[in-house]
């Protein structure tokens, strides 16, 4: 009687969980039979079996500070204040465009500029 023999079949890797910095991605691995059919893990060795997990790192990620527009002054006359939105984002340099993702303001370059 012939012996079956059964391989290892790895999939195409999905997209990284991230756009920059460290993320992960993932493949299906199927055991499969000498007729391309996908059978029971235990089948093939588990020594040889690929990875279905590894990580991944584009590239490293970017942030910058955006600052709003400064508000009018809080008084007409004396001394009042001015404010405006300061926050730190990431950016994702995905081909030509640019997408900002509010982050921790620890993640920026440098001290915070003023909002007040």
């Amino acid at each position: 009687a012939e012996c079956t023999l059964y391989s290892w079949e790895a999939q195409k890797w999905h997209e990284c969980t991230k756009t920059c910095g460290v993320g992960s991605r993932y493949r299906k691995v199927h055991c499969m039979n000498q007729d391309k059919e996908e059978v029971h893990s235990a089948y093939c060795s588990k020594d040889e079996q690929p990875s279905e997990v590894e990580s991944c790192n584009i590239q490293p990620c970017e942030y910058i500070w955006i600052t709003g527009e400064w508000s009018e002054c809080s008084v007409t006359c004396g001394e009042g204040y001015q404010q405006r939105l300061v926050s730190c984002s990431e950016v994702y340099s995905e081909k030509e465009h640019y997408e900002y993702g509010y982050q921790s303001t620890a993640n920026c370059p440098g001290a915070q500029p003023q909002n007040v």
